[in-house]
């Protein structure tokens, strides 16, 4: 009887062991996809930012064509005074300010935000992909979570019998198992964290898309 329980102690440990190495496993790989939306998370935001620089500066070069224009009006204008032909002059200056306002740099504002709200779209099913996998792997860590506590409770029942020496050993497993729910309970934190982080950066996406939507 007393080599069937200690047998029976041994395969409990072997299968805490592996159920442990899982659970690190999947540890590894949460803080690989955590790192990675960072990654992709900060490269949209780069991407954000250049294109608010060339915004800018379009913006600036569309004021310094207003300046420019203003000064075409105001040599017009005395031409026109100097001129006595002034209908030919009003032709000329008509036609002037419409080239000079199709060159403007208005086109190219579209499009500059148009391959924005292109890019911010293409990160969208990244991110949903993301939140998946996490909710698969929250899952997959509840499931393990559930699994230990079960061995951990049929452990206390049938080794009650075993001398003190393997009573001291077995105290030990629970202390193991204390630490797999603390991990356990970090892990969720981690993943309530991320969810949280991807769900406010999809809100801003979503904002910002309604903001600027292209007719």
């Amino acid at each position: 009887m007393e080599l069937e329980l200690r047998h029976e102690k041994e395969m409990q440990k072997e299968e805490i062991q592996k159920r442990m190495s899982h659970i690190h496993q999947l540890r590894s790989e949460l803080q690989d996809m955590e790192a990675q939306q960072v990654g992709e998370a900060e490269s949209a935001r780069e991407q954000l930012h250049d294109l608010q620089d060339q915004k800018a500066r379009q913006k600036t070069s569309k004021q310094e064509l207003e300046t420019k224009l203003d000064q075409i009006k105001q040599e017009f204008h005395y031409m026109e005074q100097r001129t006595p032909c002034k209908a030919g002059l009003k032709i000329e200056r008509n036609q002037l300010t419409n080239k000079t306002l199709s060159n403007s740099s208005q086109s190219e504002r579209e499009s500059q935000l148009h391959q924005l709200t292109e890019t911010l779209i293409q990160q969208l099913p990244i991110l949903e992909n993301l939140s998946t996998e996490k909710s698969s792997l929250a899952f997959q860590l509840e499931r393990l979570e559930q699994q230990v506590h079960s061995v951990s409770t049929g452990s206390s029942i049938t080794m009650s019998g075993i001398d003190s020496g393997e009573e001291t050993c077995l105290r030990n497993v629970p202390d193991l198992l204390n630490n797999t729910e603390t991990n356990l309970a970090g892990m969720y934190g981690k993943l309530c964290k991320a969810a949280s982080s991807t769900d406010q950066f999809s809100i801003r996406l979503g904002i910002f898309l309604r903001r600027h939507s292209i007719a």
